[in-house]
This record gives structure tokens, sequence and C-alpha cells, in this order.
């Protein structure tokens, strides 16, 4: 496959990848980065998913917390 058409493979498959869930956006970043020709592309794929994986750590997280604040009683002012 020339450069070209891997180019236009890609992007397009980033373009539909745009509305799935995030962790499953994250491991098909990492399924396409393996079938990547460019290191490059690949590298900034794997991080990408990484990238999308923390996130979704520090948004549930932050969910967690939230649920936990809310579930104790307010402090009483003085």
């Amino acid at each position: 496959m020339n450069r070209t058409a891997a180019n236009r493979l890609v992007d397009y498959i980033l373009n539909k990848l745009e509305t799935e869930p995030v962790a499953s956006r994250a491991d098909l970043y990492e399924d396409l980065a393996d079938f990547l020709p460019s290191e490059a592309m690949a590298c900034q794929l794997r991080e990408q998913a990484q990238t999308l994986r923390d996130v979704e750590k520090r948004a549930h997280a932050i969910k967690l917390a939230m649920r936990f604040s809310s579930t104790t009683a307010p402090a009483k002012l003085s």
C-alpha cells in the first residue's frame, strides 16, 4: 500500500473513531498503531490511547469523589 492510500485510510478510521466510547477508542488506537507503516504516527496513536485512558481514570476518580462527598453530611458553620 502506498503512503497516500495509507494516510487516507488512517484519516477515515480516525474520523469514525471519534464517536466511539473512550475505552474502545483507546483500544482501537493501539490496534491501528500496530498496522501503521510509520513508527512516528504509531507512537502518536499509542500516546493518544494512553492519554485517553488517563483522562478516563481521572474522570472516574472525580465521579467517585463527588458521589462520596454527596453522601456525607455537610459541615456545620459556626
